[in-house]
């Protein structure tokens, strides 16, 4: 994840929680995007606040040395 793009790709994206497939990105607007498994098509939305909360969390757990 680089600071100018706070959205990861899919590979970043757990398995579908039902059927274990993978997510494709259907919908990409300003401040959100949806992913839909691509077996079940089990959708998932994800508000671009929830990746700053990832990034606060993974600093938190992994601070820079420097």
């Amino acid at each position: 994840m680089t600071s100018g793009n706070p959205m990861p790709d899919t590979s970043e994206l757990p398995d579908c929680p039902v059927c274990s497939g993978r997510f494709d990105l259907v919908y990409d607007r300003f401040r959100q995007k949806v992913y839909v498994c691509i077996d079940c098509h089990v959708g998932l939305t994800v508000p671009d606040s929830a990746w700053e909360i990832v990034r606060q969390k993974r600093d938190h757990r992994w601070p820079s040395k420097g």
